[in-house]
């Protein structure tokens, strides 16, 4: 739909620099550089949303009380990625829930 629409799909480049109205970009490939007009808008690295782990981690006392003997945080809360990657640490993290883990190894 993007191609149908006129958008220009660039893969394996890089932002080499940027002008006032324009970006400069490197082929990761063969090297080779090309400019286009317009804006950047980077899509690049987001931030963890802790709040609502950090809210709980306050509440320590009451945590301890209630029998709940650990908090941890997995998917977005630690480290924003894609969705597979989300599942994959719920899915890992169900695997190693009563387990010793070795935090450089893998266990099941």
């Amino acid at each position: 739909r993007l191609l149908d629409l006129g958008v220009e799909i660039l893969t394996r480049h890089c932002v080499a620099g940027l002008g006032v109205d324009h970006v400069q970009l490197v082929n990761t490939m063969t090297g080779g550089t090309l400019s286009r007009a317009g804006a950047l808008v980077p899509v690049t690295m987001r931030l963890p949303n802790e709040k609502l782990y950090n809210d709980i981690k306050k509440m320590e006392s009451e945590i301890k009380v209630s029998g709940i003997e650990s908090v941890h945080r997995i998917g977005d809360c630690f480290c924003p990625a894609t969705i597979a990657s989300a599942v994959y640490d719920v899915h890992r993290y169900a695997l190693e829930f009563y387990t010793q883990v070795d935090p450089d190894g893998v266990p099941f």
